[in-house]
């Protein structure tokens, strides 16, 4: 399937929840807090920045020497439909 993205926009989008984590208070950010909030307290969109850090100083740096010059589109896989539920419990 292929998706037509404009190649200006994704990483204009992008860019503006990292220069929200740039104008967090440094003392108050909290690495694993900032990972759950940002996968499940927020709006899952299809295009995603990926870093690797292991302090949230590194965070901010990575984040912010991060150049976003390749869109990778993927089509993710259908959600494959339960066909039978077994509790564990028995009688």
């Amino acid at each position: 399937m292929e998706v037509e993205v404009d190649s200006n926009v994704v990483p204009a989008a992008l860019a503006a929840p990292i220069a929200q984590l740039e104008d967090a208070p440094h003392d108050a950010l909290a690495l694993m807090d900032t990972a759950y909030s940002n996968t499940a307290r927020r709006k899952l969109f299809p295009h995603r920045v990926a870093v690797t850090s292991c302090s949230a100083v590194e965070l901010l740096g990575n984040l912010r020497n991060t150049q976003i010059v390749e869109v990778v589109l993927q089509k993710g896989r259908e959600r494959a439909k339960v066909l039978f539920a077994f509790s564990g419990q028995g009688g």
